[in-house]
């Protein structure tokens, strides 16, 4: 599977990614907003395969992506989105999305985001996809903000990072929604 956009291509991971992953994996500023990482090589290696094995499951339900800097040819960061829950009409998803230190800042982020809803409105057949970020992550609200997701609510003291309890903020853009802006 392979999505192209302006600047970015979106392509299944493939094992000579590792050393970007783990790369990523280590910057402890790429990580201070997610709630996972590896420490070791062995466990950016586990998350890679288990990323490559997703598309050989039967009634596939996550899609985690490489993304790829045209420009450059690198792998910048990885986007996914999955199903939170299918039924008549669609169902519902969930996106994310990180990039590598050196590439955030250039738009790759907006355009993965919108990449990953096309695919998912449109190849997926969702009704509404969600998305969340920890409070204080100010460039995914304005992106998730920038292309129509509409904020939802805060779970208060929801995330715990480096020792704190932190809110998550939680948005979403349903199928009918998409494209206004």
């Amino acid at each position: 599977m392979v999505l192209h956009g302006q600047g970015v291509t979106l392509r299944e991971h493939v094992p000579d990614d590792l050393q970007a992953v783990h790369a990523w994996h280590g910057d402890p500023e790429v990580m201070r907003f997610l709630s996972w990482g590896a420490e070791t090589v062995e466990q950016s290696l586990l998350y890679l395969s288990d990323c490559i094995r997703d598309r050989h499951r039967p009634f596939r339900s996550r899609y985690r992506l490489a993304i790829v800097e045209e420009q450059s040819g690198r792998v910048a960061g990885c986007g996914s989105i999955h199903w939170r829950g299918r039924g008549p009409g669609g169902g519902d998803g969930r996106l994310g999305c990180f990039l590598a230190r050196e590439f955030q800042g250039r738009g790759l982020a907006r355009e993965t985001t919108r990449l990953l809803v096309e695919f998912g409105f449109g190849e997926l057949g969702m009704h509404r996809i969600s998305a969340t970020c920890l409070a204080g992550n100010a460039s995914s609200e304005r992106t998730l903000r920038g292309l129509g997701f509409v904020w939802e609510g805060t779970m208060r003291l929801h995330s715990h990072r480096s020792g704190l309890w932190l809110d998550r903020h939680f948005f979403s853009v349903l199928k009918e929604e998409w494209g206004r802006t």
